[in-house]
């Protein structure tokens, strides 16, 4: 009786979580995150029952182990057919596409391997509770396996056998790689075969009948999972070794170690990666008050295409505080939250349980700790520092709540700029509030209710700060825009949106506009409040000549009220447009619209180098040669014209209009103008040249204060890529003192930091690479 209760109950359970699933937050419609969830329900609920499946068939049925099978992966499908039938008659319905296959090599194989397992134990096992206990023992076996080899080996995803396939972190959207379910559910086979050869040996062990038949299972499910296993091992496990194999160089500095392809690397972009993560480990270690770990190892990848493919993290970066690694990607400086992956790590002699975090049973982490203390050692970049990010989702009535962000799904529940953005400003004004001395406090005890530290009335300062924070309204729109978008686990069909955005692409590249639009149309209806689609629209429409198209859509999108962003990006449309048509009246109009909304560096400095092109062929000042410049800068800068990704020869073109000027011919600004621009493009690759060209601008008179300022940081720059750090620092420490507003010499500040670490001898000794390189 209670074998049957049991059964029942875990059927019971299953049936349950079936009919919850079109309203479970991001399990609604079949696709990868559903199959997760089933498959682990199924691993979890569906033996008691497939157990006493397995002995009712017995004996009642030719082939009961195969009924037994099938049994188990029907009952792992059904959730899927309910929640399509759900969102059928909802029109909530996903399209059918390569995620949907995770549904079917996910909760069904699962399925059938628990069908085929229960099937084996009814045959050498007792009823009762050691049939049960057998059965538990080898799922619990199944399950401790694939967490060992996620926590030994450098990758984040995991293949089970019993419960499914899990591809990496949430926010990597629409990942539809099928290369790893398929390759785990082929095994599965095998495994479904050996298990079935199991049970029938137990059975006709007891019968003392010929056991031929199960050998010869036994041996091809043996063939097929051998010749599975050795054909996709390097995709399914690349293991440590693997990475090392992608990753040939080796760049050895005082704390770390970087594995990187150092052949995309020149010489002096070596150093200064080597120096960066040398300034991060001395910087945070001092700001937490803690002392790091001997070595870190940085694997660093091309291309977050090429991180995925081996560790199963895509745009998602990663450290492992527990083996000391870091896993960022980038082939230029500076390396994209480095920074933050390295506090991680550096903070793991504050953690504890087997992960070095905070956690709750050494397991379930304390986000709002883990990620808001590695965000809050983060250094400010761009328009806005962290509090006044914070200040604009405060403003805007979606700060989330500190309480929440500490409950075990509350911090996942957010979108991840606004979890990570409040935990880390909230954890930042603890430090300003109380010391590093605090953090390390609260992150060793994995609570904000530490001796000092009152959680409630520090929120309510943080808060109170926040509201005082001023936030210039061009940066505050532009920050709006991020934090308005909903979290992952609220949004609709991720999978097929991110495979209509790449489809929409895909079309318009090949002038496939109505293809394309009924992409883009389909997007509009998974996100209502993206304007994203119609701005793609307009886009392309104007850069293919379909005026009548492009109209239309600016039509519909003005009646949306765009925000200040998406207008800057029309007005530049309309200045690319001008451009391509030689319509200086037009373009200067478009620039009139385009120039309040500019906020940011990059914005004002390509406002202002159009605007001055323009007035200059406006007012048709320009003598010829210089008419052909301030064209070529006009097109350099928006790309006009047929072929868009030809930014070499477009910089090719300018020097050559450059040098082909008369000794006579001043051409006021836009010469300056011409000249800045080839030096930022030769920073990296060229300094010494770049040098000479940002000096020249710098001489000739850039057309704003904005634009001589940026020349004089990126002459920094290029001296640092030259080693002359000394000089830099100067640079640097002049621009502090021209400061205008608190992001400049947030800015300088940073920039000196820097500069003087590399000139105080930050790398002693010198980093070293593997002899191969």
């Amino acid at each position: 009786m209670r074998r049957h209760a049991l059964a029942l109950a875990g059927a019971g359970a299953f049936v349950a979580l079936g009919l919850a699933c079109p309203w479970l937050p991001g399990v609604t419609v079949p696709g990868y995150l559903q199959a997760l969830v089933v498959s682990c329900a199924a691993g979890l609920f569906l033996p008691w029952p497939a157990l006493t499946a397995a002995r009712w068939l017995d004996g009642r049925t030719a082939l009961p182990g195969a009924w037994t099978v099938a049994a188990g992966a029907t009952a792992g499908m059904w959730p899927a057919l309910f929640s399509s039938a759900v969102g059928g008659w909802s029109g909530t319905l996903c399209e059918p596409g390569p995620a949907w296959l995770h549904v079917l090599l996910g909760p069904v194989a699962t399925g059938a391997v628990v069908g085929a397992a229960a099937w084996a134990v009814a045959g050498w096992v007792a009823p009762g509770w050691r049939g049960a206990l057998a059965v538990a023992g080898m799922l619990g076996s199944s399950v401790c396996h694939s967490l060992w080899v996620v926590y030994a080996e450098p990758q984040v995803f995991a293949l089970d056998h019993v419960f499914g396939h899990f591809r990496g972190p949430i926010y990597d959207e629409g990942n539809a790689d099928m290369q790893r379910p398929l390759a785990l559910r082929a095994t599965s086979l095998a495994w479904v075969a050996w298990l079935l050869a199991a049970g029938m040996v137990g059975r006709r062990r007891a019968r003392r009948a010929d056991l031929k038949e199960p050998g010869l299972l036994f041996a091809a499910a043996t063939l097929a999972w051998w010749g599975t296993s050795a054909a996709t091992a390097a995709t399914v496990r690349p293991g440590r070794a693997g990475l090392l194999a992608q990753l040939p160089g080796e760049l050895r500095t005082a704390h770390a170690v970087i594995h990187a392809d150092l052949g995309r690397w020149p010489l002096a972009a070596r150093r200064r990666l080597a120096l960066e993560v040398e300034r991060h480990i001395t910087e945070i270690t001092a700001l937490a008050e803690v002392t790091g770990p001997e070595t870190v190892e940085v694997f660093l990848y091309a291309s977050a295409e090429e991180k995925h493919r081996l560790t199963g993290a895509g745009h998602t970066l990663v450290a492992r505080p527990w083996a000391r690694q870091v896993h960022v990607q980038g082939t230029s400086l500076p390396v994209g939250a480095l920074r933050h992956e390295l506090a991680h790590v550096l903070l793991a002699p504050l953690g504890g349980g087997p992960f070095r975090i905070p956690a709750l049973w050494g397991v379930v982490p304390n986000a709002l700790l883990v990620e808001g203390a590695a965000t809050a050692l983060e250094e400010d970049e761009g328009r806005l520092g962290l509090h006044q990010r914070a200040a604009v989702m405060e403003r805007m009535g979606r700060l989330p709540r500190v309480e929440a962000l500490v409950s075990p799904t509350g911090f996942f529940r957010e979108s991840g700029p606004r979890a990570y953005t409040a935990a880390g400003s909230f954890l930042r004004f603890l430090v300003e509030k109380h010391g590093g001395a605090a953090l390390a406090r609260v992150y060793r005890a994995g609570t904000l209710r530490t001796e000092g530290i009152n959680a409630a009335a520090l929120e309510e300062e943080w808060v109170a700060m926040l509201r005082a924070t001023e936030v210039p309204p061009q940066e505050a729109a532009q920050a709006r825009r991020v934090f308005q978008r909903a979290s992952v686990l609220d949004r609709r069909c991720v999978d097929e949106a991110q495979a209509r955005w790449q489809r929409a692409a895909a079309h318009a590249g090949n002038g496939r506009w109505d293809d394309a639009t009924r992409e883009w149309r389909r997007l509009l209806e998974l996100e209502p409040d993206n304007d994203e689609p119609l701005l793609a629209m307009a886009e392309w429409y104007a850069r293919t000549g379909e005026p009548e198209r492009r109209t239309a859509v600016l039509a519909e999108l003005d009646g949306r009220r765009p925000d200040d962003p998406a207008r800057l990006r029309l007005a530049l449309l309309a200045a690319e447009e001008a451009v391509q048509h030689d319509d200086w009246p037009a373009l200067a109009d478009a620039l009139t619209r385009a120039e309040p909304l500019a906020a940011g560096t990059a914005q004002e400095r390509q406002a202002t180098l159009l605007r001055a092109a323009a007035d200059a062929l406006l007012a048709r000042a320009a003598a010829p040669p210089c008419g052909a410049l301030a064209v070529g800068i006009l097109r350099f800068i928006l790309g006009a014209g047929p072929e868009r990704a030809r930014a070499r020869s477009d910089l090719l073109a300018l020097r050559e209009a450059l040098d082909g000027l008369p000794a006579d011919a001043t051409c006021g600004s836009l010469r300056a103008a011409a000249e800045y621009l080839v030096g930022r493009q030769l920073v990296a690759d060229d300094p010494g040249r770049a040098l000479r060209d940002l000096d020249d601008a710098t001489a000739h008179g850039l057309p704003a204060p904005a634009l001589d300022r940026e020349a004089r940081r990126l002459r920094g720059e290029a001296l640092e890529n030259r080693a002359d750090f000394r000089a830099a620092v100067e640079v640097y420490e002049q621009l502090g003192r021209t400061a205008a507003d608190p992001t400049q010499q947030l800015e300088a500040r940073r920039l000196l930091a820097r500069a003087r670490f590399a000139a105080a001898g930050g790398l002693t000794p010198d980093p070293s690479p593997s002899p191969a390189q």
